[in-house]
């Protein structure tokens, strides 16, 4: 964190003072949204077509099952009662207009606009500027000011900045715990590469349990923001270096994994990770979450190999305790299942027996289909 002292914060404001639009947009704006868990969607260029909208930021909410979509204006002049209204005018005009370009055509409205300025306002711009968007709440103002203690608090540091500010020295203890919170906390991409790359292998035997779940949380996070096939490169990457941080209320996760393992359209540069992952798979993660396991393994093509390896990874749990005599049924079945396909000149009774198991399971998948919670 940069240190909140008066020696910084007149650096930064006599950078904000000077800095132009362009810059102020890729050395601040961005890395600020960011490291707040927005993507950048687009950066428009100025002129015709920018309909107010200089950056167009996203994210996922989980809970609304949607995205989030902030469009930014960012200035860098000093704003008073002689441009306000011209500068309340295209914030509204950014408002109302649609984000155009999402793929398949659909038409999507900012959720807030917000207007980034790297000077100061006035106080009686600021007075004027709610009455001039009609008191919209979704339209915010964020002055200098706020940029400045912003910038310390994020400690983002643009290239004109580095060696003049005071970095606070042992903010952190020298616990590694605290140091991966930290940078789970500030969710910079390049902190985080770095985390999951370097810090925490060398550091694994440091880490608590909690800090540990964390890592994993923000894994199947970063997974569920983009689940695209480039998306979920990184994700199999990490997990399967740090399969061994999944704490036990993470197990069910697999499922997931099971589900991208099994897919008929998987991401072929994430498959040699997701395959190892689903090789580490023991019985102790298999009975957290069996019933979504088994589904998942009838789903599978039954004679092709990531289905057989499902199912002996299932076997495997005949001597476990807890099983139901359903569950030992459905291993006995498997056995002779997997046996018959690997005969290579079966009896007519042997593919006969072959069918009758072969419905069987697919009984299984039909009644397990209400069942299962995903």
């Amino acid at each position: 964190m940069i240190t909140k002292n008066a020696s910084n914060r007149n650096a930064i404001i006599g950078y904000l003072d000077s800095v132009d639009e362009d810059t102020f947009i890729q050395d601040v704006i961005i890395p600020l949204f960011n490291q707040s868990g927005y993507l950048t969607l687009r950066i428009n260029p100025h002129g015709p077509g920018e309909h107010g909208k200089d950056i167009v930021f996203f994210r996922h909410i989980p809970a609304f099952f949607d995205n989030e979509y902030v469009v930014v204006q960012a200035k860098a002049v000093k704003i008073n009662t002689d441009n306000v209204t011209e500068i309340a005018y295209q914030i509204i005009r950014a408002l109302r207009t649609p984000i155009v370009g999402i793929a398949g055509g659909l038409v999507v409205y900012p959720n807030y606009v917000i207007l980034v300025n790297s000077r100061k306002v006035t106080n009686d711009a600021h007075f004027e500027f709610p009455y001039l968007v009609d008191g919209k709440n979704n339209i915010k103002v964020v002055a200098q000011e706020n940029v400045c203690e912003m910038m310390m608090e994020a400690s983002i540091v643009p290239g004109a900045l580095e060696g003049v500010l005071i970095e606070q020295k042992g903010a952190l203890s020298e616990d590694p715990n605290d140091v991966v919170r930290h940078v789970l906390y500030r969710n910079d991409p390049k902190e985080i590469q770095n985390l999951f790359d370097n810090v925490l292998f060398l550091t694994k035997d440091q880490l608590n349990d909690d800090v540990k779940g964390m890592a994993v949380e923000y894994i199947f996070n970063l997974w569920q923001q983009d689940p695209s096939w480039d998306g979920t490169v990184l994700p199999m990457k990490w997990l399967d270096k740090y399969f061994e941080f999944l704490r036990p209320a993470q197990f069910p996760y697999l499922r997931i994994v099971l589900d991208e393992y099994i897919s008929s359209t998987p991401s072929f540069a994430a498959q040699g990770y997701t395959n190892s992952i689903v090789s580490k798979i023991e019985a102790k993660h298999i009975l957290a979450f069996k019933d979504q396991y088994i589904y998942r393994m009838l789903q599978a093509n039954q004679t092709s190999p990531k289905a057989i390896l499902l199912m002996d990874k299932f076997i495997d749990l005949q001597g476990e305790p807890g099983l139901t005599t359903e569950d030992r049924d459905l291993i006995v079945m498997l056995k002779s299942f997997i046996r018959l396909l690997r005969k290579s000149q079966p009896s007519e009774e042997e593919q006969r027996q072959r069918r009758e198991i072969y419905e069987a399971l697919a009984r299984k998948l039909y009644a397990l289909r209400d069942i299962v919670r995903y």
